[in-house]
């Protein structure tokens, strides 16, 4: 599996320079482009109406099914819970084709309507994968269907999920938005901060010497809004923290978090931040193996907060400044609490 990403990714670099895909690509898009207007379905593909690109936020709820059938599937954790985000996954994947086509005409550049084609083919073959997994499951052939959708989202569960054929697709597609839009196209708005992570008491994660013993180490932290939507509308927030030099020098340990629930059933969910910054659970998506198991990581504020929570990087200003900018580390096992 590793050799197919490292070629995936290999073919997926090259596509951008190959100009002679320019001619299919331009007929290909002026065709879609007329289509859709045709069918009066344009502004609301294109997110018209929501003041925001749809396809970048329909694209979590492809992604994030599929890959935490696959981490259902890797830990045991719940065999219909697996099989329901698959079928999810597979049928989120058709409106978020549309909208993807809808925006792949509109682009320009060429090098950006090629990444867009390796999209594209990369959604197929995860589509295509999570299709057959869905028809093995429901087989009786549950064995196949895990197989397919790993192969699909998370061939390496902790240490690279991005080298599967879906992750491939997202970053190509991720490259092409990105430079559409001119910055990041998730969690362009955001506030850094400097900071320490201080551990107060030994923990039983035993092999991780970040947490066997107190201890203080420098952070980087970074508070964001995840879709970049206009403030007034709730969006999924992003943690993001940097411990630096956590396993020696030059060797940090990063986390990547988003608004999610403290429920271990919904704790995978990318969900809007209702609570705000500092009133809602962050969680990662995918597992760290910590301590020899696989966990998930999250965190809240370890401030109780009586202030207005609305998700606005204001309302992160507003804490700083009242010094309540802290936030607890927590680590949970995939199948309990």
């Amino acid at each position: 599996m590793a050799s197919l990403g490292r070629t995936l990714e290999q073919f997926a670099a090259r596509t951008e320079t190959l100009s002679g895909l320019d001619g299919v690509a331009d007929t290909l898009a002026r065709e879609t482009d007329s289509a859709i207007r045709a069918a009066g379905l344009k502004d609301l593909l294109s997110g018209t109406w929501l003041g925001h690109p749809f396809h970048p936020l329909a694209t979590d709820a492809v992604i994030g099914a599929w890959t935490m059938a696959a981490v259902l599937d890797f830990s045991g954790a719940s065999e219909r819970g697996a099989d329901r985000l698959v079928g999810l996954g597979i049928v989120a994947s058709l409106p978020t084709a549309a909208a993807g086509l809808s925006d792949w005409s509109d682009m320009t550049s060429g090098g950006t309507r090629r990444m867009g084609l390796v999209h594209a083919a990369g959604n197929v073959v995860a589509l295509s994968l999570n299709a057959a997994s869905y028809v093995a499951r429901k087989s009786g052939n549950r064995t196949r269907g895990r197989r397919l959708t790993a192969a699909s989202a998370l061939p390496h569960p902790v240490e690279n999920p991005a080298r599967g054929p879906a992750g491939l697709a997202a970053a190509a597609a991720f490259r092409a938005l990105s430079r559409l839009r001119g910055g990041r196209i998730f969690h362009p708005d955001g506030l850094a901060y400097s900071g320490t992570l201080a551990v107060h008491h030994m923990h039983r994660y035993w092999g991780v010497p970040l947490l066997e013993r107190p201890s203080e180490y420098p952070v980087v932290c970074r508070l964001s809004r995840g879709g970049g939507l206009p403030e007034p509308i709730r969006d999924v927030l992003g943690l993001a923290v940097r411990i630096l030099d956590a396993h020696g020098p030059d060797r940090h340990q990063d986390f990547l978090l988003a608004t999610g629930a403290s429920a271990r059933i919904a704790r995978n969910l990318l969900l809007p931040g209702v609570g705000g910054f500092f009133g809602q659970t962050f969680s990662s998506l995918l597992p760290y193996r910590v301590g020899g198991q696989l966990r998930m990581v999250g965190a809240r504020s370890a401030v109780a907060s009586s202030h207005r929570r609305r998700g606005s990087l204001n309302e992160v200003r507003e804490a700083d400044a009242r010094r309540e900018l802290r936030f607890r580390l927590m680590f949970a096992p995939l199948s309990g609490e």
